[in-house]
Parts: C-alpha cells; structure tokens; sequence
C-alpha cells in the first residue's frame, strides 16, 4: 500500500512539473489592480475628446485579455480634481492600486508623483510627460517610484506633417509670388508640450527645406472653433498661403471650415494636415479635403498598461530597453496610403478591437521568452 502511494505521489509530481512552466509562462498569479486618472468627463461616454475615447477602447482591451482590473477616474479636465481624485484613491486602502498610469496635465503631474512616491505606489506617465529639464528629473531618480514614461516623439511629429504638406503643395505647384510654398502653422497651447514640440518639429523642417516659408505661427489652445474664426482674417493677410499645418486634427478641421466659408477649395487651394487620426480626419483624407494626418499615438495607452503590468509581475522593460523613457513614433495617413486604413472608424470599436487584437503576445508576463516589445502600429492596425 505505502508502496502504491508512493507511485501516485511521483506521478503527480512530474506532472506538476511539466504543467507548471506553461502556467507560469501564460497565466500570470496574481490579478493586479491598475488606475487610470484621465481628463476625460465623469460620463465617459459623453467625452468630446475623439483622441482620448480612443486611447480608452485599446486600454480597456488590452485590460480585458491582460486579466487586469482596470480603474478608470476621470477629472473632467479639470487640474486640481486630478491631484485630488489621485490622493482619495491612493489613500483609501479599498480603492489604492499596485499601479497608476496618468499624463502630466496642465503641469500638475509633480504633485501626483510625489503623492505616489508617499504611498508606495508605481506609477507610469504616457503621452503628454516631463522633459529632459523638468524639475522631477528623470524616472527613478527623484521619485523611486516613478518607473518611466512613455511619449510620441512629438517633434517628429511636427517635422513629418509638414513634409508630407510641401510635398502634395508642390504637386500642386502651389507656390506663391517669389517662388516659394508659404504656410502658416496652429499650435494648441502655449504650455502645452506636445504643441512646443510639434512646432519645433515644423520649425525644423522651414530652416531645412528654402523652398518652405513660415508666415505665422498661432495658438488656439487646440479648439476648432477659434481656428475657424481666425481664418478669415488671417487668409486675406497672406492671400499667398497654401499649406495649413495644425498640431491637431480638430484644428485642422477648423481650418477647412473657416477657408469654405471665403471660397477657398481644400485640395485646390490649399493644403491642410494635422496630428491625431481622428475617424473624421480619415474621411477628410477620402474626400481630399485633407492632406495628411500624423497619429496613432492613442495605442500608446494599452502599451503604458502592458509595460506597467509586467513591471508590476517582475519584469522590468528598462532592463529590455536600457532606458526608462519610452519613445514611440507617429505614422502619416495620407490620400495615398488612406486606402489601407478606409475603414478605421467602423474598426475602433471596443468589440472589434477585443475580437481580432490579442494582447497577450505584446507582454512578457505572459511570454517571458520575448526579447523586444516590438510595439508595431502599422501591424497592429492592419489586423484589425
């Protein structure tokens, strides 16, 4: 009898041994609780940010096939709700999470690091996030629980736009008197980083292309409408101008409203691009209203989530990527690739997203052999 257990004990035990390696590698041991502080409306379906409901379908997604519970508090846009509602979280032992993901808006995003770094909290900045001169310093640094960040490369951003509108102004030999492609620039806010960069980026190109001139450079705190009211004026200053660059989509759609409304043909006339890949903008492309729009970066939310929650299991991408400040780059939709992407807008649906994209495969929890995050858009995008 002592011998019979002896054999089914031994049995059993190999078994474990071969089965827990999978298990370990495809199913990870503890569900970890993630926060995600947002500037999006209490309602969140009732958000007027395309961009940001975007960056909630993929992240939503990617928490779903991760196992991870995701917990979603938005402030309305509003700063000093967003410091608030961080520290009602993070000291209510209920609601406080392994990890906090967030964008430094208006600035305030110190006070949320130091509140993380008070309560023992990991916490991952995406999108919009502190630069090389920022008094935070770098992650790990200051705030030990600071972990890293992840940002577009905004001003490539910037550069990329710009080219891809000299160059369709230049097929359309829209040059003005002396010879040159004239263009006036719509950055969003003047604090804003990512509209410091994306200009920078359109400055870039000026000084590298001499056939290229910059006319103006304004501000319209990433609003269509007060695009659409300095149009007017602004195209019967420089009755020369062709090219349109916004650091949004949405600006750029203001654009297009306020140049009909003086009789100017978008794609005759002049050329208009932005940042984002709104649905609307997608369909602007089709028409040829629209030149170019530079975007994608709304993936960059389910990448922060994948990132952390690894982080959260043990491994470490600055160890993958030797650096703790993720960098992403843009891709351009323009009238001449649209046609991959004609049918974005039916295919960013939550439903349609958890159906075809598997997340699963972007994480090293689940596989631990992957040497890279290799955190393609363009093959992402074309699997849907």
């Amino acid at each position: 009898m002592i011998k019979k257990w002896y054999f089914v004990v031994l049995v059993w035990s190999v078994v474990l041994c071969l089965e827990v390696p999978y298990v370990f590698a495809t199913q990870p041991l503890t569900k970890k609780k993630i926060a995600w502080f947002t500037s999006l409306p209490e309602d969140l379906n009732a958000g007027d940010s395309p961009f940001w409901m975007n960056v909630r379908q993929f992240m939503v997604a990617a928490a779903q096939d991760l196992g991870v519970d995701l917990q979603i508090y938005p402030y309305n846009a509003n700063p000093g709700l967003f410091v608030k509602r961080v520290q009602e979280v993070l000291t209510d032992e209920n609601m406080k999470p392994d990890g906090i993901l967030f964008h430094n808006f208006k600035k305030r995003g110190d006070e949320v690091l130091q509140l993380a770094e008070q309560y023992g909290v990991s916490a991952f900045v995406f999108n919009a996030g502190f630069g090389a001169d920022a008094p935070v310093g770098r992650p790990r640094e200051q705030f030990s629980h600071w972990i890293g960040q992840m940002l577009p490369d905004d001003e490539y951003t910037g550069w990329l736009l710009s080219e891809k509108l000299l160059e369709e102004a230049l097929k359309l030999e829209k040059r003005g008197a002396d010879g040159t492609v004239h263009a006036v620039a719509f950055g969003g806010s003047r604090g804003s980083q990512a509209s410091i960069l994306r200009i920078r980026g359109f400055e870039r190109s000026i000084q590298e292309q001499e056939q290229l001139l910059t006319q103006n450079i304004l501000y319209a705190e990433w609003s269509r409408e007060r695009v659409q009211k300095m149009v007017a004026p602004l195209i019967k200053k420089f009755p020369d101008v062709s090219v349109f660059w916004a650091a949004s989509d949405s600006m750029a759609q203001g654009i297009i409203d306020g140049a009909k409304a003086q009789g100017w043909t978008p794609g005759k006339d002049f050329v208009v691009g932005g940042v984002d890949w709104l649905p609307e903008a997608v369909e602007l492309i089709q028409s040829n209203e629209m030149t170019v729009s530079v975007g994608g970066h709304y993936l960059e939310g389910a990448w922060a989530l994948i990132v952390l929650y690894d982080y959260l299991n043990g491994y470490d991408f600055a160890e993958i990527r030797a650096t703790t400040t993720l960098g992403t780059k843009m891709f351009a939709l323009t009238t001449s690739n649209i046609a991959q992407f004609s049918m974005l807008r039916e295919k960013l649906t939550l439903e349609n997203i958890v159906k075809n994209i598997d997340f699963t495969v972007y994480s090293k929890t689940y596989y631990p052999e992957l040497q890279e995050y290799d955190f393609n858009l363009e093959e992402l995008l074309q699997g849907l």
